[in-house]
């Protein structure tokens, strides 16, 4: 796929970009947060809810599609891709 990506299109640039899993700056900025203003577009008001942190309310990622991740890193790799990956 990606070699036809590059046939196809002739990009000048390519890159990929990876969610690696762990803790973000913004898990910290949420500790902060204890409430948030909702607005309900039924009664056109501001509610305050609990903020639960956040991604609080995602899904954890399937483990078939996070060592899928992995492999497409290792393929990067492979075919001479710079790859970079750091948490932020």
């Amino acid at each position: 796929m990606l070699r036809k990506l590059r046939a196809d299109f002739n990009p000048e640039y390519l890159a990929a970009v990876f969610d690696v899993a762990g803790p973000t700056f913004r898990d910290e900025q949420a500790k902060a947060v204890t409430s948030v203003r909702k607005f309900d577009i039924k009664t056109q008001t501001f509610k305050d809810v609990d903020y639960l942190g956040y991604k609080a309310q995602r899904a954890e990622m399937p483990h078939d599609l996070a060592q899928q991740c992995l492999i497409y890193g290792a393929r990067w790799k492979r075919i001479a891709f710079p790859f970079w990956s750091r948490r932020a």
